[in-house]
């Protein structure tokens, strides 16, 4: 429910959470929180397996989504505390790439490391902005951008 204003607030909340329920990213993801020290949540995303972003990463890239904070904590950090000690464990674990959807102000996942896909990788975006974040601060040479679309 942390998301429903966001996502789901024209739908009736058991249709959102039917919605939320029966998605094959939920599915195949895993759920990560932020709590407190006393156990009140302060954020939470999803982390799912991508096999390759147009080509240009390794099958150990990964999609976020569904990052969310309650209403009465937001604009306190808590998402991109959560993003980063989450981005570093992933690294650690082998993760190579990230991939998200910003339907925010991108500048939350570029001050993480993240730049916004070319436009051509827009077709599915539903007025986000598609984003990618390379493990160990590396960067994504320009010439990889022109490469064909995952459509193409």
């Amino acid at each position: 429910m942390m998301g429903y204003d966001a996502w789901g607030a024209e739908l009736p909340v058991e249709m959102y959470l039917d919605s939320c329920q029966a998605s094959y990213k939920y599915k195949q993801g895993t759920f990560y929180v932020l709590q407190d020290d006393f156990g009140k949540l302060l954020s939470s995303c999803i982390v799912y397996p991508l096999t390759a972003f147009g080509g240009v990463v390794s099958e150990r890239a990964v999609g976020i989504g569904s990052l969310a904070t309650p209403a009465q904590q937001r604009h306190r950090g808590f998402a991109t505390l959560l993003l980063a000690m989450l981005m570093e464990r992933l690294e650690a674990e082998g993760v190579d790439a990230f991939f998200i959807h910003s339907d925010i102000h991108p500048r939350l996942y570029e001050n993480l490391g993240f730049a916004p896909a070319p436009e051509k990788c827009y077709d599915k975006s539903e007025g986000t902005i598609p984003m990618l974040r390379l493990a160990g601060d590396r960067s994504i040479a320009p010439e990889l951008w022109q490469g064909p679309t995952p459509a193409e």
